[in-house]
């Protein structure tokens, strides 16, 4: 009597405790659950299937989507939100922690988890399929989580393909063995360079690989510049620099727990691709002498990559008209043409214009032809040695050779002055000498 006094003084109490969820879909109920008070609805509501649609949450009857977050409060009518396949976003790769890990036979059973992306994705559907079911099989998966049942000690490979047609693969070796401690924690990289809404993966291992561990998360420094998951998915948010830390904790029964870290760098640059342009470093406002024989010389650099210059070149026109093969040399390092003697020797005198072209852009540089020099030493010609002599040799020859008559008659007018002026001295001399023999 006791008993159901209580129970019916209670009994409000009680029913507060748990809230009955009623599932609705086209407008018919297709079941119901109960949920403790607080639970969250996405913990425990099975999700719905409809032939052709992909299932992407919960709405109530007035049309409010409920969040992953949301507890449950009070007893509520659900709908299912359904998209056909072809509308649904599809999920473009799964990205697992590592590659493979090591796990106790004991355990009985191995939690995978994983990442789906892009993380807005609706359809999550993945097939998995195993090397081996004698090893271990997986039993059941749901959101970024697959339980793996254990059998026995070996090796197994895990292969998940999603609804893109993408399969990427894990491996767990199953022993039963000691295992060592972890000395350090590894990554696949120390520095990761991304753009902001690019995705990125920092691969984590023990060091040894098949080292026990107890627990290992990530944290960021700045999540206002990129987000880590659990599985050490980077999301970059905006342009910066920032560090991720690792985490990794090592405990037994025995021990004292160790705790290792790791910081690996993050750098999320500027999504706008750079500005491509070229500019002429050498060679603008160069003078070319007609008769030198050399060529005209000019570089081309580029503001981004330059090293690939040479990759986007297409021709070479000088005055808007487009030189032939033969008329330059081109090499890398920015990119330097050399423009040969014979074209040029065609050109005009005066002032001329090089165009430099590229797949990408262009650069223009200012010249200047000037005519042969007439003086021997700076006629610009080309002198040769031997019996075989340029036209322009023989003009330096006769030119060298009025020089030279020059020098001789200058040097007979030096001889006449110096024989005067040491006869005058002797007359002199001979006076003093003849007045100091008469005194």
């Amino acid at each position: 009597l006791n008993r159901v006094s209580w129970l019916d003084e209670n009994l409000k109490d009680l029913e507060n405790l748990f809230h009955k969820i009623t599932v609705e879909m086209d407008g018919v109920e297709t079941g119901h659950i109960f949920l403790e008070d607080g639970q969250l609805y996405y913990s425990r509501l099975p999700k719905p299937e409809k032939e052709g649609y992909i299932w992407t949450g919960w709405q109530l009857e007035d049309g409010t989507v409920l969040d992953d977050d949301a507890k449950c409060k009070q007893d509520l009518v659900v709908n299912p939100i359904m998209v056909t396949e072809e509308d649904a976003t599809k999920c473009t790769d799964i990205v697992f922690r590592t590659g493979e890990d090591y796990v106790y036979l004991d355990d009985e059973y191995y939690s995978l988890y994983y990442t789906m992306l892009p993380e807005d994705a609706q359809d999550k559907r993945i097939r998995w399929t195993t090397s081996d079911e004698e090893v271990a099989s997986v039993t059941t998966y749901m959101d970024n989580i697959a339980e793996i049942e254990l059998h026995k000690t070996g090796d197994v490979t895990f292969t998940a393909t999603i609804s893109s047609g993408v399969s990427k693969s894990f491996t767990l070796h199953i022993v039963d063995g000691e295992r060592p401690k972890p000395d350090s924690i590894k990554t696949d990289q120390d520095k990761y360079e991304l753009k902001p809404g690019e995705y990125g993966h920092i691969e984590v291992t023990p060091d040894p690989a098949d080292a026990l561990f107890s627990d290992c998360w990530l944290e960021t420094e700045d999540n206002s510049i990129v987000e880590v998951d659990m599985n050490g998915v980077i999301k970059a948010i905006k342009p910066g620099r920032t560090h991720i830390k690792i985490i990794m904790v090592y405990s037994n029964d025995d021990q004292e727990p160790t705790t290792l870290q790791k910081t690996v760098e993050v750098v999320v640059a500027d999504d706008k691709d750079p500005e491509i342009g070229y500019k002429c470093t050498t060679g603008s406002g160069q003078t070319w002498r007609k008769g030198s024989g050399a060529g005209a010389k000019f570089v081309f650099k580029r503001t981004a990559d330059d090293s690939k210059t040479i990759d986007h070149f297409k021709d070479v026109k000088i005055d808007g008209k487009t030189l032939k093969a033969s008329d330059y040399t081109v090499k890398s390092g920015s990119v330097v043409i050399n423009v040969k003697p014979a074209y040029l020797e065609k050109l005009a005198v005066g002032k001329h214009t090089l165009t430099a072209d590229f797949d990408d852009g262009s650069a223009k540089a200012a010249f200047t032809v000037a005519s042969a020099s007439k003086s021997g030493s700076n006629s610009g010609t080309v002198k040769k040695t031997g019996s075989t002599t340029s036209t322009g040799s023989s003009k330096t020859t006769t030119g060298s050779s009025k020089n030279a008559s020059g020098a001789k008659t200058g040097d007979s007018r030096s001889v006449l002055i110096w024989t005067m002026l040491l006869l005058a001295a002797a007359t002199v001399l001979v006076r003093r000498f003849i007045k100091t023999v008469f005194r």
